[in-house]
């Protein structure tokens, strides 16, 4: 059976666009030649509505309205819906988002999933609901993939020399990096230049000369379940950042259960 559908309050109404109008009031809204992406743009603020007031009903006409449930309807934190959901919304909406094909290991602009987020917030129902029955045991170089996403989650476009535990990747994890760090240089073919009364020191690549920053990697596996990381970037020796921090698998993903950092 059908749930009720809320009634906007006043104000609600007056800011609400006219797709919501639309659809809350039970209009009919012709839908011909309108863009999907022109669609997703102009309803990501009714949607996100829906999905912090649990109403289904709603959330469903949106989605065959032209919402893409998968796509960011907040661009800035890069949020999709079940981001929203799970660190907001209610165990009913992530089952409907989850059962409607949303895909719980998209990420956000800061590389967290939905999952990072209802775990932050010990959402532990939540959490339930999000949980990956087939956990991959794919492993790169001898670490498992999801250990080596949180390692390595920020996409960096900078050219950077890197060590893993004090030593250059191995030819499988390069090519792996380079996905998401496509100009990661084996931290072997650098070296560091003296600095002098005009200049910081900094790093070089030996075979072409380009300046690159360093990025020295620590990662120590503590039982099967967790892993401990401890990563060092900057462009010269005197000046870049630092984040360490520990991860368990809970709930079929690799997990931040802590994690530091700052500027050095």
């Amino acid at each position: 059976m059908n749930e009720m559908i809320p009634r906007p309050s006043d104000a609600q109404l007056r800011t609400a666009p006219l797709w919501v109008l639309c659809v809350v009031l039970g209009m009919s809204v012709p839908l011909a030649g309108a863009q999907p992406s022109d669609d997703h743009a102009h309803l990501s603020g009714a949607a996100n509505w829906a999905v912090t007031t649990s109403n289904i009903e709603l959330l469903k006409s949106l989605l065959q309205a032209g919402v893409q449930i998968n796509e960011p309807v907040e661009k800035e934190a890069g949020w999709t819906l079940l981001h929203f959901a799970a660190s907001s919304g209610t165990e009913r909406v992530v089952r409907f988002l989850m059962d409607n094909g949303a895909d719980p290991c998209s990420r956000d602009q800061a590389g967290l999933r939905p999952i990072d987020l209802a775990y932050r917030q010990s959402r532990t129902n939540i959490c339930q609901v999000l949980t990956n029955e087939q956990p991959s045991s794919h492993t790169v170089g001898g670490y498992p993939e999801g250990v080596l996403e949180i390692v390595f989650g920020s996409r960096q476009n900078d050219a950077v020399l890197v060590t893993i535990n004090r030593q250059d990747p191995s030819d499988e994890l390069l090519k792996w990096l380079r996905r998401v760090w496509p100009n990661a240089v084996p931290g072997s073919k650098g070296e560091l230049v003296a600095a002098t009364a005009s200049s910081y020191a900094y790093y070089r690549n030996t075979e072409n000369g380009q300046k690159m920053a360093g990025c020295a990697v620590t990662i120590e596996k503590l039982n099967e379940r967790e892993y401990s990381w401890f990563t060092s970037f900057g462009a010269h020796p005197l000046g870049g950042w630092h984040e360490e921090g520990k991860m368990r698998q809970e709930y079929g993903y690799w997990i931040v259960t802590d994690t530091d950092g700052g500027v050095h």
